[in-house]
């Protein structure tokens, strides 16, 4: 299969390029060459690749929900706006393809790069395979591939930027209900979602002396999900139906606690995140193949060929000061987990 039977512009790349910044670095990775592989190693070579990104994006949208324990008055409000620089462990940059049950690849070396790796690993593969084309006629297939690489040596520092915006809003008992919002945005042949809500209550009022004191204390909830469609009719091989769905969900549960000094806030939090990603490529996809039994060109079909899932789950600790002036609130902090964050953000809040 030739390197052009699809193009860059591939799956969930272009949903990547409405989230992130990067994917000027990750289109010129090659990684259409894992679909050489039977539907079966594809799949796991694919998702292995591809696993790093969807669980820093899983932790990058879980994250920035506060930069106090201090809860709002009724109907007092915040709006703010936060970047976050996901940031991955070196052992996410490789894996070894020899543990993951590949039955159709052969010549494997003991590390691949996944899709955030340094760039420099360069090592080959053979595809080998034997199957039923559509019209009926058993056919072989061998082919020597070159495993993708990371863009992580392109970048100026190993991170994802994940951006976020939400609505705080006081309710009652020192409760804060907390809004993210991205009505549906359609972009050429993508449509893109984000929504989540979460509630943050001051635990200080129930303890006895606290409530007196410029210490707060606070416990949050919260749940955000993004969605997006992406029309892949067109974008590279024959077929019909081609599209894809990619989705995150992301929980955050945590303790938090403040201290006012004047214009500074200092906070920090220990809890948890969990969450799942979900990608779907679905519809017919047909490529021609060579039949190395008699070298007659074929076409290859693959039907829904790809499903990839990750999830995360992972214990959390935060630590970060916010200064307000009036009405303006700048902060940032540092998250420590399995994929740590550095967040910093602007915003307004009264009352």
């Amino acid at each position: 299969m030739k390197n052009d039977l699809i193009m860059k512009k591939t799956y969930f790349l272009p949903i990547v390029t409405i989230l992130l910044s990067f994917a000027s670095y990750a289109q010129d990775s090659d990684f259409d060459q894992f679909l050489v592989a039977s539907e079966n190693d594809a799949r796991l070579l694919l998702s292995n690749y591809s696993e790093p990104v969807f669980t820093a994006l899983g932790y990058g949208f879980a994250n920035s929900w506060y930069n106090t324990a201090e809860t709002h008055k009724p109907l007092g409000f915040d709006i703010t706006i936060s970047a976050n620089a996901v940031m991955w462990p070196t052992t996410a940059e490789t894996f070894n393809p020899n543990t993951i049950g590949l039955t159709s690849v052969s010549n494997l070396p003991s590390r691949l790069e996944t899709l955030v790796g340094p760039g420099d690993i360069n090592e080959s593969m053979t595809i080998s395979y034997q199957g039923t084309d559509p019209s009926g006629v058993n056919y072989r297939v061998q082919e020597d591939i070159t495993a993708p690489q990371g863009f992580a040596g392109e970048l100026p520092f190993k991170a994802l930027p994940v951006p976020m915006a939400q609505v705080g809003i006081g309710t009652f008992k020192n409760t804060d209900l907390k809004l993210r919002f991205t009505p549906s945005i359609t972009q050429d042949d993508l449509e893109i979602q984000m929504y989540g809500a979460g509630l943050m209550h001051d635990i200080t009022q129930w303890i006895p002396g606290l409530k007196l004191t410029p210490v707060h204390i606070s416990a949050l909830i919260g749940y955000s999900r993004i969605n997006a469609i992406y029309d892949l009719n067109g974008v590279g091989l024959n077929g019909s139906d081609q599209f894809a769905e990619f989705s995150i969900d992301s929980w955050t549960y945590q303790l938090l606690v403040s201290k006012n000094l004047s214009i500074f806030t200092f906070y920090g939090a220990i809890g948890g995140n969990s969450g799942t990603s979900n990608f779907d490529m679905l519809g017919r996809y047909e490529y021609e193949a060579t039949n190395i039994d008699n070298g007659q060109p074929f076409t290859r079909v693959l039907n829904d060929p790809l499903t990839i899932s990750s999830s995360v789950n992972s214990f959390r600790a935060t630590a970060g000061f916010r200064i307000k002036l009036a009405v303006i609130t700048i902060h940032a902090d540092y998250t420590l987990q399995e994929y740590d964050i550095i967040s910093a953000g602007i915003g307004l809040t009264v009352r």
